[in-house]
């Protein structure tokens, strides 16, 4: 009851209205799709630049969006990204050990979803976020042993390198954790990867890496991540390429998972290699933009998580191991319990929509001589 109760609540972070304002020209370029057969490969908003080359990184994702708006317009929208978000938290929570007490698993969960709260929203990034997910619990149970899905990525690979450029996350950690397995092979360390394994693991790499240049751009898709993230024009105007501003509310939760995580580094008794260094990964990318946080809450949860049970483990700190049998009674008291905070939820999400709504309405209906002509649109390449 205590988990589903906080993943009830986690809803209401993951189904927002939608406030980007990509989220338009991504609509617009996904009915000119759909409408001309074809992806462009040219930009079509900026007058001054028709010819500009253009990566249309996310094509897949923009026919979505727009079969979406079409068929349930901004609701359906954020229903639905609301759903892929909510995909991402479970995929993080099943990637905890599970030797993790639940209130630990879910408090630290809670934290995570917490300290990224300026990134969700019905965006097309909460699409590689799921899949990033989806595939650092497929590579951690596969270093387990108790697992073979990660066999499953070059698929996954092959739609998910037309539907966000993010796909290099997947390659990046499994780049990453390969790289770890075989150092602890080499020194012959406990527990190490036996060789027949960590060759399938490079062969899921190389298949996922040659796989990707199934799309409308060829190699150049891989060019495209390093670009974007390299703009100056980037880092210098949009604001969620800034580092985090710790004196920023939204940031507080961000702030607080980094202190926790080095005190359960000082108390933890084991740490595990892999984990450790996808955590630094994850902690420098997101100090050095906000874009990054939920790449940091995704590979930070499970390692705080593990953190903060041998830190109580250490401190012998004694928790009731029986719980009280649940009566007919306490149960369906519960039950009322969940399905009231699920009506919540679900109230809260439509109210905060129509308000938003009505806040963008007001404007052009109480005071008309304050209308600001629109800004030309930008090409999608540096908006």
């Amino acid at each position: 009851m205590f988990t589903i109760a906080i993943f009830l609540t986690m809803l209401i972070a993951a189904i927002q209205p939608v406030t980007d304002p990509d989220f338009w020209w991504h609509v617009t370029t996904g009915n000119w799709i759909l409408s001309h057969h074809a992806v462009p490969h040219h930009d079509l908003f900026t007058f001054t630049v028709p010819d500009h080359r253009w990566i249309t990184h996310e094509w897949l994702s923009e026919v979505l969006l727009s079969a979406l708006y079409a068929a349930g317009r901004l609701p359906l929208v954020s229903l639905v990204f609301g759903a892929i978000s909510a995909a991402g938290f479970l995929l993080v929570y099943l990637a905890i050990d599970r030797r993790v007490n639940f209130v630990i698993a879910g408090l630290t969960l809670a934290l995570g979803v917490a300290a990224a709260n300026p990134i969700w929203g019905p965006r097309i990034q909460m699409i590689t976020f799921a899949l990033t997910a989806l595939t650092y619990l497929w590579i951690k149970r596969y270093c387990e042993g108790s697992s073979r899905a990660l066999y499953f990525l070059p698929a996954v690979m092959l739609v998910w390198v037309n539907l966000h450029a993010g796909f290099v996350l997947g390659d990046a950690i499994l780049g990453i954790a390969l790289f770890v397995e075989g150092v602890r092979y080499l020194l012959h360390r406990p527990g190490a990867m036996a060789f027949p394994r960590l060759r399938a693991m490079a062969a899921v790499l190389a298949a996922s890496i040659a796989v990707a240049i199934i799309n409308p751009n060829g190699w150049d898709i891989y060019l495209y991540p390093f670009q974007t993230g390299g703009s100056a024009e980037q880092q210098r105007l949009i604001v969620e390429w800034f580092s985090p501003n710790f004196q920023m509310s939204q940031i507080w939760a961000f702030e607080a998972m980094i202190f926790l995580i080095i005190g359960g580094l000082a108390l933890a008794r084991r740490i595990e290699p892999r984990q450790f260094l996808l955590l630094l990964v994850g902690l420098g990318l997101a100090l050095h933009s906000v874009r990054n946080l939920s790449l940091f809450m995704l590979v930070a949860v499970p390692a705080l998580a593990d953190y903060a049970q041998q830190a109580r483990e250490r401190l012998s700190l004694r928790w009731p191991r029986r719980v009280p049998k649940t009566t007919p009674v306490t149960f369906a008291l519960n039950l009322v319990m969940i399905l009231l905070i699920a009506a919540i939820v679900a109230v809260a999400g439509i109210v905060n929509t129509q308000a938003t709504r009505m806040l963008r309405a007001t404007p052009h209906r109480t005071a008309p001589s304050l209308r600001v002509a629109p800004a030309p649109i930008t090409a999608p390449e540096t908006t």
